[in-house]
């Protein structure tokens, strides 16, 4: 969702419902403002549309027909501007109703949503008997966890400081502690073939989601690769895993408020603004899913530390 209904972006997962396609054209997400209307329907024969009311003025765009299997999860992406209008869903760019020539696509779909994770624990006397740096690496892995199944927009603001103190101190603390142990710390991430059109491919924003849907998604890269990783790219300006972590600590408030540092930052805080996946700021669904895959990393040394402690 976004602040102007000339051009703007919605991103959300929508669970198939029991009868597919639709037995009457349904609203799937609609935004309402200043008596201007955006609303992304499907149709009985299952094509996407996205129609601009403005003032009693409707505007219609029609995409092509897609198929989804029973209970499937399918995350969608739309946006419009004056470049035109795109509809991206399940990681493909669909095609407008008129070029699709009647083909259907069978979209890419999930079992789960993006945000379930359970959460971290790890046995008492472990925590009593390990070192200080390993106590609160442990300690910092349960709150980020805790802060991942509550997923409120305080408790992801203030998760950007642990993130940054695990990953981006000049001695990152996963790095301290992993000293001792001498693993190899991988961070799994989303890969995408070449043909396949990113997750919202759309006419403002690029996304690409970080945490993999499926195995064969997978690829595991160490933690300078990781900060490094482009994952979003917002009015031309591409940002990484480090910018997001560093404008969420330092412009939403995790440690600092209001303090853009770099142009990163600048396009991430002009994004936090715009974009709205699930009534929340892209750039918070983003810190999101760092730690998901950050938590995911860290697990490995974690029961390494547990194992050493209770020999």
């Amino acid at each position: 969702m976004v602040a102007s209904m000339n051009e703007g972006t919605i991103f959300f997962e929508f669970v198939r419902p029991t009868v597919w396609p639709p037995a009457a054209t349904t609203s799937l997400h609609t935004i309402v403002d200043d008596g201007h209307t955006v609303d992304f329907v499907c149709w009985p024969d299952g094509h996407f549309a996205l129609i601009i009311d403005k003032g009693g003025h409707p505007t219609e765009h029609h995409f092509q027909r897609v198929s989804l299997p029973d209970g499937g999860i399918v995350k969608i992406a739309v946006s419009w501007g004056p470049d035109g209008v795109s509809v991206a869903a399940g990681g493909a760019l669909l095609l407008k109703l008129d070029d699709a020539n009647g083909n259907v696509l069978e979209l890419k779909v999930k079992e789960s949503t993006s945000y379930t994770m359970g959460l971290v624990s790890f046995p008492p006397e472990v925590l009593s008997k390990a070192s200080p740096e390993e106590w609160l690496f442990l300690m910092t892995l349960i709150d980020i966890s805790q802060k991942l199944t509550t997923s409120s927009r305080y408790e992801l603001v203030r998760m950007s400081a642990l993130l940054r103190q695990l990953l981006c101190d000049e001695a990152p603390l996963i790095y301290v502690v992993n000293r001792k142990h001498g693993l190899k710390v991988a961070f799994e991430v989303t890969i995408k073939k070449n043909e396949i059109i990113p997750d919202a491919d759309i006419v403002q924003t690029l996304w690409l989601t970080l945490f993999p849907a499926a195995a064969d998604e997978v690829q595991q890269i160490n933690l300078e690769r990781f900060l490094k990783l482009d994952t979003i790219t917002h009015r031309k300006v591409a940002c990484n895993v480090a910018d997001i972590i560093d404008v969420v600590a330092h412009v939403f408030g995790g440690v600092h408020y209001g303090q853009v540092r770099s142009e990163p930052g600048g396009a991430l805080a002009v994004l936090g603004n715009e974009v709205f996946l699930s009534n929340e700021s892209m750039v918070l669904h983003l810190i999101f899913d760092i730690a998901r895959v950050t938590l995911r990393a860290a697990m490995p040394l974690a029961q390494a530390i547990v194992s050493a402690v209770q020999r």
